[in-house]
């Protein structure tokens, strides 16, 4: 048989379906095509059950998977002035994963963001220091007057 495989349930039902002999029963072979020779109490439902287990299954792992890459792929944007952007993003240059930190300024053409030669990247035990560092010093020099949002 030639048969393409059910995503889930709803399509498993109607392959079930339409599998059909003419008296309306299923032959051996039909069952044991289906993973379901010799048949059982409530064969049906149970590879529906497994076709929509199946389903769902892959759609958490392409959740866990858009996740992760939003993850790899975190940005922010903080407003300089009206001109300019601070963008702070993790990125991946030949294996090695780093966290950029670059100005960015307003294109008067296109209206997009632009990079300058403005910025510095470290990998993410310096990115650790590097805020510890700005903390450190924002405290002491700034303790009363610094704020967070």
């Amino acid at each position: 048989m030639n048969i393409k495989k059910p995503k889930n349930g709803r399509e498993m039902k109607e392959l079930i379906e339409s599998l059909k002999t003419d008296k309306g029963g299923y032959n051996k072979e039909t069952l044991a095509f289906l993973g379901a020779w010799p048949p059982k109490k409530g064969w049906k439902q149970q590879l529906i059950n497994e076709a929509n287990q199946s389903y769902l299954q892959g759609q958490l792992e392409n959740f866990k998977k858009e996740k992760e890459e939003k993850r790899e792929n975190l940005m922010v944007e903080i407003k300089k002035n009206s001109q300019e952007i601070i963008r702070v993003e993790s990125k991946e240059y030949k294996g090695n994963k780093f966290v950029d930190c670059r100005v960015y300024f307003l294109d008067k053409e296109t209206q997009e963001y632009r990079p300058t030669k403005k910025g510095i990247s470290f990998n993410h035990g310096v990115a650790k220091e590097v805020i510890e560092a700005l903390l450190e010093v924002i405290e002491t020099e700034n303790y009363n007057s610094f704020e967070t949002n």
